[in-house]
């Protein structure tokens, strides 16, 4: 049995640990994912099922960092001389040295860097360099991608992006009875769910208690907010329904006539995929462009912004025809669940032979090496047009370019337009 190492930074939360597990939670059996993680969501990941073991961040560790840079590559050398996986794939925002030196040290699994987009246009060039270590880079994608103004944006050729990335299906949201149900809210009334486990906790204290006194203003609302996220000191009216931890919390949205949230990547993407109008307020980050993303929702009429005066975005989100044409929007918005797009990168990337030899820098195949067998898994490519495009490159005088096989019989506009995606020199 072949395993996957996925390895996931720490960050505020568990974002980086969530879009681990929404691809490995994909990958075909056959394909054990082994999770390193540096979030405390480690129990999460337990209770989903999948082999997970904790290694602190450094700020936690409380060690130099050149000790725990050794630290963190002798455990990873650890796991791979153990579990022997076929790939080995980073979530994060900069690869540490310990990562780095254990790839070094060990090349025969194939290495991913998921990384994400939209970072802040003053942030993260240097780490960017790392990419080269890489034998992929995957780029989870954005909604927002019109308005990423990040160092990302020049680096997109090397990556191989996919759709947005979430942890849950739509098919798997319970109905609203259900989740109503489920959370012990009323079903007569109309329900708002705030989460800014992101936000640090000043702010977030003082937007949990504004936002709940402005809503609950209104006859018939009910307040409910994640207890993870309510700080000892934090006195809330009595009415608000504080919930225990639920995971996925996405599973329990239909439940909601609206939300207020952080604008971080996996609820911005997943409340616009499920088309649950919200307020998206732009937690201070290092690198992740909040800001951006949450001007853009509101741009793009799916959500609204809301700053520290919660009073416009609360009431706009209060008018039951601004939040239709919300969800209006986002399903004429709709987008595809990249973590299967992901998964499925992965699992070609464990079946390769020879990483380095049948795929470019930027994810694609080369038509160098590829085989009969991966060309007939790209869309509108059998088995028999995989052997003709085998044969007329094997007989080319020259390596032909990817353009030049509409010359094979079976292969129209709308394929070799599959092809130039998935094909490279």
């Amino acid at each position: 049995m072949t395993s996957v190492l996925f390895i996931t930074s720490n960050g505020v939360g568990i974002g980086h640990l969530t879009r681990a597990m929404a691809i490995a939670r994909r990958l075909p059996d056959g394909l054990t994912p082994i999770m390193l993680t540096m979030s405390k969501g480690l129990p999460i990941a337990r209770e989903q099922g999948f082999y997970c073991e904790y290694f602190p961040s450094s700020q936690v560790s409380g060690l130099d960092n050149p000790q725990w840079a050794t630290g963190l590559a002798a455990r990873i050398a650890a796991l791979i001389e153990e579990h022997e996986p076929a790939v080995v794939a980073f979530d994060g925002v900069s690869p540490y040295a310990g990562l780095r030196k254990a790839l070094a040290a060990h090349p025969e699994p194939a290495s991913i860097w998921i990384r994400r987009a939209m970072w802040r246009a003053d942030r993260g060039v240097k780490q960017l360099e790392f990419a080269e270590r890489f034998d992929r880079v995957i780029e989870p994608g954005e909604f927002a991608a019109d308005a990423d103004q990040g160092p990302t944006v020049e680096r997109r050729d090397e990556a191989l992006t996919v759709s947005p990335i979430l942890f849950c299906d739509e098919s798997e949201l319970l109905p609203r009875g259900q989740a109503e149900a489920q959370l012990g809210l009323d079903p007569e009334r109309l329900h708002v769910l705030i989460q800014l486990g992101e936000v640090p906790e000043p702010q977030r204290d003082f937007m949990l208690r504004s936002c709940a006194a402005r809503i609950l203003q209104h006859p018939g609302t009910q307040v409910a907010i994640l207890e993870s996220a309510i700080s000892e000191d934090l006195v809330l009216p009595p009415s608000v329904v504080k919930l225990a931890a639920v995971y996925p919390i996405a599973r329990l949205y239909r439940a909601f006539d609206f939300v207020i949230t952080a604008a971080g990547y996996n609820s911005y993407h997943e409340l616009i995929r499920f088309k649950v109008p919200a307020a998206f307020f732009p937690a201070p980050k290092m690198t992740d462009d909040q800001q951006a993303r949450a001007r853009y929702a509101e741009t793009a009429g799916v959500g609204v912004e809301v700053g520290l005066d919660p009073t416009p975005a609360v009431e706009t989100l209060l008018d039951e025809s601004k939040r239709a044409r919300m969800a209006s929007r986002a399903h004429e918005m709709s987008f595809a669940n990249g973590a299967q797009e992901a998964a499925d990168e992965i699992a070609r990337l464990a079946s390769s032979p020879d990483v380095a030899g049948v795929a470019t820098r930027d994810g694609r195949l080369s038509l160098k090496t590829v085989t009969a067998e991966q060309l007939s898994v790209i869309e509108g490519i059998g088995a028999v047009t995989a052997d003709r495009v085998i044969e007329y490159r094997d007989r080319a005088a020259e390596l032909p370019t990817v353009d030049d096989l509409r010359e094979v019989r079976g292969i129209g506009p709308a394929t070799l337009e599959a092809l130039r995606s998935r094909l490279g020199p």
